[in-house]
């Protein structure tokens, strides 16, 4: 995979325009586009730019043969505090769900608790949301 694949896969899969990305690395829309379309290649600033942006390494960047990305555990990419968030906001979930069923009023009966989940899973995906547009507006 080379670097123009690999550009163009994190740029949509943090759902952002060649525009979007051009804004936060202060370059053009056109220069964002020749990167992705192999006619060109950023300098070394820009890439450590795009590192960080996204969370990978400057290896999983440069090197074709890495088809996998290598994230990065930089605090200031929002990628570690999310999972974080995540595991948590799911732990709580499970001791909802393990209390509502078999706590001390507990029906001990796990089909009639199903809700539980889907309404998770349903609030789970409103705050994911949230979450992004927040790191967005903040960028």
């Amino acid at each position: 995979m080379t670097f123009s694949d690999k550009l163009i896969a994190l740029r949509r899969k943090a759902g952002w325009s060649q525009e979007e990305l051009a804004e936060r690395l202060n370059v053009s829309r056109q220069s964002v586009s020749k990167w992705e379309g192999a006619q060109s290649m950023p300098d070394i600033d820009k890439i450590v730019q795009l590192s960080s942006l996204f969370g990978v390494t400057t290896d999983y960047l440069l090197k074709d043969e890495q088809a996998e990305p290598e994230y990065t555990e930089d605090d200031t990419s929002p990628l570690p505090r999310i999972k974080a968030l995540t595991a948590a906001y799911w732990l709580v979930v499970v001791a909802i769900f393990l209390w509502y069923t078999f706590g001390p009023n507990g029906n001990g009966q796990p089909q009639y608790s199903w809700f539980i989940w889907a309404i998770a899973g349903v609030v789970y995906a409103a705050c994911v949301v949230a979450a992004k547009a927040f790191v967005r507006k903040k960028e």
